[in-house]
């Protein structure tokens, strides 16, 4: 009947609606989008922030990374290579927003109370849990809060290499155990087993460095990249296990500097140099063993190729002439037992901590002593030359802004 709405009508779907329709409309104009985020930065550092409130300064800033945060999220959806953790997403917008909490913490703080570093600690503290669980998946590796393809490759493959010793290892326990039931057997059945699970044992012997009863070492030749040396009574799994232990334990104190460092500012106040000290030891702590645990691994990893070698051919792994491996266990042991290095985003990750270690110029008591006093002294000293003067003064002022908090200069992201 004319008038009437036919039914399959009523039940089409709404359309995309506003949020859909900007969605689109961003996943279009990508480089137009970037070019209006990086525009809306530029309003953070003008001149008049010095003389404007501080609160609406960082409402404004707060509200311009929320935006872009959503802009990239946006973009990532279905288009990006690897999905990124729903925990990346959940730090990005809180370092949005900390130093906006900072500030009302700071207020409370002037009003008696509480004190200003008892959000702070909660504030990082959720970050650590975050980042705790962004690591847990590789936790043999570094912390990346946004591993690319190529280095989720690599960990998986090592993963895999990992697995494979595992079950090499109980197979030789359970063929050892086989072994020694056998001894006293005189069957023809019993000695064929007994041959089976000797060689088996041999062949994991030979590659993971482990030595037979009644004779042998447990130390094992150098490794090819030279420094490992002899004499050290580490074989090829222990080695390994040693230097995973160490990089676990240098991520995990990356990862809680930021919470040693904030309860220290709580306890101590800003002008103590304990919390300055405190921090700079967890991170050269941090640092020294996961350059420790790594070389451990890459040794243990060129040991065990050189055990491999005589198994699979005297020019595998070196690019020599020789006989190639035709399985694909072997090719996949040397693909992982080579690759023991930092794969690309540990590697750029290592060079961003090192950047980092910079920011301790600018935490007190360090930048009054060594950055803030030089640079007023100089600022009023050119106040009345032309172009330099207002510049050292803008500095200046920049300065003593930035390091009056601490999520400027924390270094926690």
């Amino acid at each position: 009947m004319a008038g009437v709405p036919d039914g399959s009508s009523a039940a089409m779907p709404a359309g995309p609606g506003l949020l859909g329709s900007y969605k689109a409309w961003v996943k279009t104009h990508p480089s137009l989008v970037s070019n209006l985020d990086w525009l809306l930065y530029l309003g953070i550092w003008s001149p008049g922030r010095l003389s404007s409130s501080e609160a609406s300064y960082e409402a404004y800033h707060a509200a311009v990374g929320l935006l872009s945060v959503w802009h990239n999220h946006i973009l990532e959806e279905g288009t990006s290579a690897v999905q990124r953790s729903p925990c990346a997403l959940y730090l990005d917008l809180l370092e949005q927003v900390e130093t906006l909490m900072e500030l009302r913490a700071i207020h409370m703080e002037s009003r008696g109370k509480m004190s200003r570093y008892a959000p702070l600690v909660v504030l990082e503290s959720t970050k650590a849990i975050l980042k705790f669980m962004l690591w847990s998946r590789y936790m043999g590796h570094l912390y990346l809060r946004s591993p690319g393809h190529e280095d989720i490759d690599q960990f998986e493959s090592e993963q895999g290499l990992q697995d494979i010793t595992g079950a090499l290892s109980r197979l030789r326990q359970r063929y050892t155990r086989l072994a020694d039931c056998t001894n006293d057997a005189s069957t023809d059945t019993a000695q064929a087993t007994r041959s089976a699970a000797a060689w088996l044992v041999s062949q994991f012997r030979s590659l993971t460095g482990a030595t037979g009863r009644g004779g042998g070492s447990d130390t094992e030749e150098p490794c090819t990249s030279g420094g490992c040396g002899r004499g050290s009574g580490l074989d090829t799994v222990s080695r390994e296990t040693m230097g995973a232990n160490l990089l676990w334990l240098g991520e995990v104190l990356h990862i809680l500097r930021p919470v040693i460092y904030v309860v220290m500012l709580q306890r101590h106040g800003r002008r103590s140099w304990n919390p300055w000290l405190g921090s700079l030891g967890v991170d050269a702590l941090s640092m020294y063993f996961q350059k420790r645990g790594k070389w451990h691994v890459q040794c243990g990893g060129e040991v065990a190729m050189a055990r491999l070698q005589p198994l699979l051919g005297p020019g595998c792994g070196t690019g020599g002439p020789g006989p190639r491996p035709t399985s694909l266990l072997s090719l996949a042991l040397m693909r992982s037992l080579s690759s023991q290095g930092w794969s690309p985003g540990e590697s750029r990750e290592i060079s961003e901590r090192r950047r980092r270690l910079l920011l301790y110029l600018l935490r007190s008591p360090a930048v009054d002593a060594l950055v803030q006093g030089p640079l007023d002294a100089l600022a009023s000293r050119t106040a009345r030359v032309p172009l330099l003067g207002p510049l050292l003064d803008y500095a200046a002022g920049t300065l003593s802004t930035c390091v009056a908090y601490y999520t400027y200069t924390a270094g926690s992201s």
